[in-house]
């Protein structure tokens, strides 16, 4: 058990223990999917509780992967203040933090992306909800949606 409470490090972040909070979804992110202050307080209570990493809940890289309503988004340069707010209130507390990036493909929801959601290949699910195969471009897209989304969290 000791090992749990020795310090540590993650890809060259620092951890004062061993014990993480796995990404979860918590249903706290406003409408354009920035962290909401119910969000923050609970994250710095994690982080007071001495939680040596705190990973956000799948974090959407561009609207037509999101999931659920709530979500998080990493989707656009707009929302950089309201997770550098969120950043600073964790480290204030001596929390460490990082984004779990996702596009939910199949997963993601039709009505709340007003559309098709991707997938590896076309599904039919039934008369109202079907997939559609991701292009070559589609995916050439998502890489560099990635990327831009994770220099957003950096």
């Amino acid at each position: 058990m000791g090992s749990l409470f020795e310090q540590t490090s993650v890809n060259g972040i620092s951890l004062s223990n061993r014990f993480v909070r796995s990404a979860t979804w918590m249903g706290m992110a406003n409408e354009k999917g920035e962290p909401t202050p119910q969000l923050t307080n609970i994250l710095c209570e994690l982080a007071d509780n001495e939680v040596g990493l705190i990973i956000t809940g799948f974090t959407y890289v561009r609207k037509n992967g999101k999931c659920l309503s709530r979500q998080l988004g990493a989707h656009r340069d707009e929302s950089i203040s309201r997770f550098k707010e969120l950043t600073r209130a964790v480290h204030k507390r001596n929390g460490k933090i990082v984004l779990q990036l996702v596009h939910g493909g199949y997963f993601s929801d039709s009505e709340l992306i007003n559309g098709v959601p991707l997938a590896p290949s076309k599904v039919k699910i039934n008369e109202k909800n079907s997939r559609r195969a991701m292009s070559k471009q589609d995916i050439k897209e998502l890489i560099e949606l990635f990327a831009d989304a994770s220099k957003r969290g950096k």
